[in-house]
């Protein structure tokens, strides 16, 4: 993410070793799940055992699905391959794997002919062919989505989900087929399945996907707002004077949200603010609105907490080697109503109009295409020239 003048460098030093401690760790799951920290440790136990079991019984027929429910890893499906897999994951104790038929498919009702108003909260709008039963049953969330991707296309998709026995496919207000693609999908069909020829891209609606399998519902979502939503690249005012922008979305120790941010940009502590800048006034956003002055009333962000710019406590990085320095900072305090999205803003980009969604981190490599978004140049993708340890000597 770039600041308000682009800097040079890199994150050298990283963030402070220590994860959350117990006691807030505690306080959080008490507070959002009802647990005590013992049943959460437990459910994680329980949680990587399924985890490390799911590549197996993917790859077997008659998997369908994996759920956590009263202690025990539920596995969905049905076959003697699934069932001598379960029993070779119990061998070792305890005897967590259950395999368990899921639900059969919930009669569905013809989806109106006109469409009613998205409501606030997601409703079920099952579909069903014009005439006769559903031909496919389908198998994996990853091959679900492949095929909705390649017949329906990206616009207005918001997940594919499984859940209780079924498959969700939820779509945002708009329904509509795209006239193309832009992504890299897998060729494979779905296997177990023979499917009719695919369609086109682009040719066929969501409610007529949908109506293709027995096991599959539409569900309408709420239309995504953005006047609340905070995304990585967009920015923000620092003490109604300077200017930086916003890196990643995160969570504290107690689980409220943060934002990662260029260190630099807290003055070696001073800062305070942090308040919202318009998208227009951005040299990014392509409408580009010269800033009013004097400032007018800035909407809040949030407040500075941790920085570091250079060595602990922001000291000069040494020479030496025993501290490369850093670039780093949090705001917290988020103002109650933004929606901090874990996704970076390509402004508007008109071959990436969309945010594009974090999922994941991985170590960089040379060679590597890489994209990074700010407000002052806005989305510009690359590759990686060079790894290594890059010196971050900080203001002092």
């Amino acid at each position: 993410m770039d600041s308000g003048d682009p800097a040079g460098g890199g994150l050298a030093g990283g963030v402070p070793a220590g994860g959350p401690s117990a006691a807030g760790l505690s306080e959080a799951v008490r507070r959002d799940l009802g647990m005590s920290l013992a049943e959460f440790n437990a459910a994680g136990e329980l949680g990587r055992r399924a985890a490390d079991a799911a590549d197996s019984l993917h790859a077997l027929p008659g998997y369908v699905g994996i759920t956590l429910k009263a202690g025990k890893i539920m596995v969905e499906g049905a076959g003697s391959a699934l069932q001598a897999r379960v029993d070779e994951l119990n061998q070792p104790g305890p005897a967590d794997f259950v395999l368990v038929s899921p639900p059969p498919p919930v009669a569905a009702a013809p989806v109106p002919e006109t469409a009613a108003v998205t409501p606030p909260v997601p409703t079920a709008v099952p579909s069903v062919p014009a005439a006769g039963t559903p031909e496919l049953v389908a198998g994996n969330i990853d091959q679900l989505f492949q095929a909705y991707v390649r017949d329906v296309g990206t616009q207005g998709l918001q997940a594919v989900a499984y859940t209780d026995g079924h498959f969700v496919i939820r779509t945002g207000s708009v329904n509509t087929p795209e006239s193309e693609v832009p992504a890299t999908l897998d060729s494979q069909p779905a296997a177990g399945a023979s499917a009719p020829a695919s369609a086109a891209p682009g040719k066929v609606t969501p409610a007529q996907f949908v109506a293709r399998y027995a096991n599959v519902q539409l569900e309408k979502g709420a239309a995504i707002k953005t006047e609340d939503d905070v995304f990585g690249g967009q920015g923000y005012f620092i003490d109604n004077m300077a200017r930086c922008s916003t890196g990643f979305g995160a969570f504290g120790p107690t689980g409220l949200p943060l934002i990662l941010t260029a260190g630099h940009c807290a003055e070696d502590g001073l800062a305070k603010a942090a308040e919202v800048e318009p998208l227009a006034w951005a040299p990014a956003s392509g409408s580009y609105t010269p800033t009013p002055q004097p400032l007018p009333s800035l909407s809040p962000l949030g407040s500075f907490g941790f920085s570091q710019f250079g060595g602990p406590n922001n000291s000069t990085a040494t020479v030496g080697g025993s501290s490369a320095g850093t670039d780093i900072a949090v705001i917290q305090a988020i103002t109650h109503g933004l929606n901090l999205q874990p996704a970076a803003t390509t402004w508007g980009n008109t071959t990436t109009p969309d945010p594009v969604r974090i999922i994941g981190t991985t170590a960089p490599f040379q060679g590597q295409q890489v994209c990074r978004s700010g407000r002052t140049t806005g989305w510009k993708c690359g590759t990686v020239d060079a790894v290594g340890i890059w010196m971050m000597p900080g203001i002092k």
